[in-house]
């Protein structure tokens, strides 16, 4: 059995899909929201629970943060923290799925944790 063709098929595909990726990446980076996370001090990580199991899960999640970046929370480079605010509870309070104050509290942050809704 000849798989040659089979192959060149699948890198060609590949190679079509890995510049796409790398093209959307170089439109990200020219967008005006670019981060660079090598500049930025502290990098603020926000958690969000979540709700149901949501919380018990992040928290998992959470503690293993903790530890693989325990130097650079130390430092003062990684801040975690906590938002609330999506809990079924809470939105079904204010009638919205994101209460504005959480949209708030989120955008204050450069990457999210969420844990399940």
């Amino acid at each position: 059995m000849n798989h040659t063709g089979a192959i060149e098929r699948a890198k060609e595909h590949f190679a079509e899909l890995l510049a796409e990726q790398l093209n959307r990446v170089d439109q990200m980076k020219a967008g005006e929201d670019w981060a660079d996370y090598s500049q930025l001090m502290p990098i603020i990580i926000g958690v969000v629970g979540g709700d149901g199991i949501g919380p018990f899960i992040t928290k998992e999640a959470v503690r293993v943060l903790e530890y693989i970046l325990a130097e650079e929370i130390q430092s003062g480079k990684v801040e975690l923290r906590w938002i609330s605010g999506l809990t079924i509870e809470e939105r079904v309070k204010v009638m919205k799925a994101l209460p504005e104050e959480t949209l708030a509290a989120l955008k204050e942050c450069h990457v999210i944790l969420k844990g399940p809704l």
